[in-house]
This record gives C-alpha cells, sequence and structure tokens, in this order.
C-alpha cells in the first residue's frame, strides 16, 4: 500500500542521486521539451533533398483544426495555378469555404442517420451520437466530394473569419446544442409519423444560416480579376464556385486514392473506412491496406513526377509543441529515456493500445534518398513561416515508418495486384 513513509523513501532515494537534482532543475526551468530534445539528433538532420518540389505560399492555420483542408488545397492549388498560367507563391484557396460546406454536410448526414435508420433512443446516447458526427475533421476524399458538389473558390473571395482561427471547439459546442434538439424533434416527428423530409429541409436551412453567419455566406457567383505570367488581365465576371473548379481543376481528384498501413490486416486489399470523419456524404470510402515500404516507393513515384503527396500522420506524441523550432519530426526528437527512464511506446504497441491515431496532415514535397532508400522527407506544414524550418519539418524515415497512417496517391502508380482489388 501506497503511504507517506514509502513517500520518505523515495524521496531519500530521490535526493541521494545528484543527476537526478540536476536534471529537475534543467526540466523545470527551461520546459520538458527543450530541455529533453536530443540536440545531436536537431543538429544531425539537414534540410537538402534529392527530390524537391518547387516551394508554394504558406498558410497559417492558427487554431482552426484546418490542416486536412489545407495540405489538400496545397496540393490542389499547383494545378489551379498552373491553368491559370500565375505564380503559385502568392495565391491560396479557400479554406473557409470547404470548412462552411463539410460542416453543413456532416449536420445532414447526422439527421439522415437519425431519420433513417432504426435507433432505440432509450439504448443510443443522443449525446454520444451528436459527438461522433459533428466536428470539424475530415480528409482528402471529403474535400474531393465537397469540390464536386460545391466547387471552390480563391481565399480571397471567401477569406478566414476570426470563428476559423479562434478554438474552433467553441463553434462546436454551439453547434452540437441545436442538433441535439434538432435529433429529438426528429424522434418526435418520426414517432409521430410527420413529414420527415420537411422537418429535415427545415432544419438544414437553419443550419446554413447559422453558419452564413458565424463564417460568411459562401458565394453562388463571384467576380475575381487577376493578372497572369504573360501579363494578361483576366477578369472573371459572375462566375459560380462550381464552374471555378471545373476550369482551373483539371486533374482528377478521384483517381488519387486513400492508403493506409494497418499490420494487423492482410496487406494488398481494400477495406472501408470504419471511422466517421471520411464517410459523411452517404457513401462507403474505401482504403488500400499495403506494406510501409511500399507506401514510401509510392510516394517517391509520385514526387519524382512534380507531385507532392497528402498524408495523414500521428503528430502529438512526439513532434512536441506545434512550434517545434528544431523542424524535426524524428520518434526520437525527445530523450525522455536518458532524462526521465521513459521509453515512448513503438507502433506494434501503441496499436495494441489503440494509442496511435489521425492527428494532423501535412504534404510531402521532398526527400532525400541513400542507395534509392528515403533518408529524410521534406514536409510542409500548416502553421506559416515562423515554425519549424521557416515552415517545413524534416522528417526521418524512422518517423514515416511509426507514425504515417494514410496517403493519398494516384492509382496509376500502382503495380497490377494493387488495381485487382480496387
Amino acid at each position: 500500500m501506497l503511504n507517506f513513509e514509502k513517500v520518505q523513501d523515495y524521496n531519500k532515494r530521490y535526493n541521494s542521486n545528484k543527476e537526478n537534482l540536476i536534471i529537475e532543475e534543467e526540466i523545470t526551468q527551461k520546459g520538458l521539451y527543450e530541455a529533453c530534445i536530443s540536440k545531436d539528433l536537431e543538429n544531425s538532420i539537414k534540410s537538402d533533398y534529392d527530390i524537391e518540389l518547387p516551394e508554394t505560399s504558406l498558410y497559417d492555420q492558427k487554431d482552426s483544426l484546418s490542416c486536412w483542408i489545407i495540405a489538400a488545397l496545397d496540393f490542389i492549388k499547383r494545378n489551379v495555378t498552373q491553368n491559370m498560367n500565375i505564380k503559385n507563391n502568392n495565391f491560396n484557396l479557400s479554406v473557409n469555404y470547404i470548412q462552411f460546406f463539410h460542416r453543413l454536410e456532416k449536420m445532414n448526414y447526422l439527421y439522415e442517420i437519425v431519420i433513417h435508420e432504426n435507433i432505440d433512443t432509450k439504448k443510443v446516447n443522443q449525446s454520444e451520437l451528436v459527438d461522433k458526427y459533428i466536428g470539424i475533421f475530415g480528409t482528402f476524399d471529403s474535400i474531393t466530394e465537397i469540390i464536386e458538389k460545391y466547387g471552390i473558390v480563391p481565399e480571397l473571395i471567401m477569406p478566414m473569419t476570426i470563428n476559423n482561427y479562434n478554438n474552433p471547439y467553441i463553434v462546436d459546442k454551439i453547434l452540437k446544442e441545436k442538433i441535439r434538439k434538432d435529433i429529438l424533434e426528429i424522434l418526435k416527428i418520426k414517432e409521430n409519423k410527420g413529414n420527415l423530409e420537411e422537418l429535415k429541409n427545415k432544419l438544414v436551412e437553419e443550419n446554413y444560416i447559422v453558419l452564413s453567419k458565424i463564417f460568411g455566406n459562401p458565394p453562388i457567383i463571384f467576380n475575381y480579376n487577376y493578372e497572369d505570367n504573360d501579363g494578361n488581365s483576366i477578369n472573371l465576371e459572375n462566375i459560380s464556385p462550381i464552374e471555378f473548379s471545373k476550369k482551373y481543376i483539371t486533374v482528377n481528384l478521384k483517381d488519387y486514392i486513400l492508403i493506409k498501413n494497418d499490420n494487423l490486416k492482410p496487406f494488398y486489399k481494400t477495406y472501408e473506412v470504419e471511422d466517421t470523419i471520411s464517410s459523411i456524404y452517404n457513401q462507403n470510402i474505401k482504403y488500400l491496406n499495403l506494406p510501409i515500404e511500399y507506401m514510401k516507393e509510392l510516394c517517391i513515384k509520385q514526387l519524382q513526377d512534380g507531385l507532392p503527396v497528402w498524408f495523414g500522420c500521428d503528430f502529438k506524441t512526439v513532434s512536441g509543441t506545434y512550434d517545434n523550432y528544431s523542424g524535426i519530426l524524428d520518434k526520437n526528437l525527445y530523450d525522455y529515456k536518458k532524462f526521465l527512464g521513459i521509453e515512448i511506446l513503438s507502433k506494434e504497441e501503441k496499436v495494441k493500445f489503440n494509442d496511435i491515431t489521425y492527428q494532423h496532415s501535412m504534404l510531402i514535397e521532398g526527400v532525400k534518398l541513400e542507395n534509392s532508400k528515403p533518408i529524410t522527407w521534406k514536409v510542409k506544414n500548416s502553421y506559416g513561416e515562423k515554425y519549424n524550418r521557416k515552415g517545413y519539418f524534416a522528417m526521418t524515415d524512422s518517423y514515416f515508418n511509426d507514425f504515417v497512417m494514410m496517403i493519398q496517391i494516384n492509382k496509376k502508380y500502382l503495380n497490377n495486384e494493387c488495381l485487382e482489388v480496387l
């Protein structure tokens, strides 16, 4: 049993070890991350790459939790600016526009579930149901569906607002209050066999109004003027977001498929995405499960063709804070074993505890190779130039092995074994 006498023994042994006292002073004065950072590793990782794509404008997401959107729009932007014949270092697509319709779609989808599925209200916790579906996170596939349905606009047409940049959980809290009341109303009408479709349309329109008041009303048509690289003045008048996307997005986004590495399932097979962040548009999103080494080969092939790679990873465990000034992603960046006697879980151990989760999305834009094998990856983050290595990470291959969870790759790079199961 733990008691004061045992604590006294711990205290005596702790104080008798001078190294403990030195480390204690360093950590309490500098902070955990700064004290535990591996200086040898920090100094050994260089930002030189054998394949390196031209850099584009950086975006600062602040507290918007929109990394997944920014990484995807950064990918799409290269195609858009090429077709617009403009430089891609001073142009962005609207994150706010995507966020708006992502939220609207998720709320609509939840209504559909409550209306059409046989939910026993005595057994299902309505609050948990709302928490499961209402939120800001998504994947590349989510954005593909939004652009197909609603198009896209330049950042200047629908810029981020203070409500995007501030803590989005505040907005979620307000929206969830409304959605919970809506569900109670749906269930009541459902029990009385009323007109559920009419009610749903009313509720979705209410949500549109609420979102417009918080984030701004999305444009139905807009004007946009710019000068191209040849000095021509281009005037787009009364163009819709869908017309804009069809005119300037010529890459087929649906050619890019979701690939994961799950050692608990057989490789070279497809599986349905089990979480709700992707499958929110009444369709079953699937992913291809592949060995991690083959995932890297596919990334290199796409980079060789001048195309970046969108990816999602488990981020916070070993990245430190978002302002990580070392600009390194490596599982040994913080030497907790040396300073605290703690070893972080391996990927296999994290899987056993269900402790590996998709937390952050970024874009791979380069790679350092040694004997044709990747050593370091150049990764574009979404927190602006003042953080990391002027907005970029040097991600070691060991980090890729343990923490990269998913990538988006054009299916043309896949071998026949993969293509046969798609």
